[in-house]
């Protein structure tokens, strides 16, 4: 019986050891993990596709914060730009303290809207404009929304640049995106 007892605790203890998982890769492994895994069109939101990932400068504030790197995924849809941006720290504190430097883009200017709607983890909303030339070397400007999320050590950024509105990008898109590009952080953190 006794043989049995522990037969039956050892299995549970087996069991609770699975269901608690692997540690969270640390901030240089997720760092690469991002980097290297393709994000497939069928886990974008719908209008969106092809979405390219690569490396991204980290801004001086990142750098400051011992950023460990950012990577970007440049995605094609419906606005004149839009991607993700995973912009890895070695600890929570740190990417949260970048959440709280807003920074316009070059040409740009920029105004915090306020919370990301509908999420309850730090978050910030940007709206704003970039004015630069196009291809045809004529002066446009164009609205941008920016939403950012810290999820652990990772600030994750939507972004969406539109021509329809000097005021700000495409925020349904950038929802979109965001909620897409949780989901695959929440893979590659596996």
């Amino acid at each position: 019986m006794r043989r049995a007892v522990f037969c039956a605790f050892i299995a549970f203890a087996v069991i609770l050891a699975g269901a608690a998982g692997a540690a969270a890769p640390s901030p240089h492994a997720l760092y690469q993990r991002l980097l290297i895994r393709s994000f497939p069109d069928s886990q974008l939101p719908s209008g969106f596709f092809s979405a390219k990932v690569g490396l991204s400068k980290p801004s001086k504030n990142a750098t400051k914060l011992h950023v460990v790197g950012e990577v970007e995924v440049d995605v094609d849809g419906p606005d004149v730009a839009d991607a993700l941006l995973y912009v890895i720290f070695p600890t929570r504190s740190a990417a949260l303290a970048d959440l709280k430097h807003t920074q316009a883009p070059p040409g740009g200017k920029v105004a915090v809207e306020g919370k990301v709607p509908g999420y309850r983890i730090p978050s910030q909303w940007v709206v704003g404009s970039v004015t630069g030339n196009n291809a045809f070397g004529q002066k446009v400007t164009n609205g941008i929304t920016g939403l950012f999320v810290v999820q652990q050590n990772v600030l994750i950024g939507a972004v969406t640049v539109s021509s329809d509105n000097t005021d700000s990008g495409n925020t349904p898109g950038a929802l979109a995106l965001l909620k897409a590009g949780l989901r695959h952080l929440a893979a590659a953190s596996r």
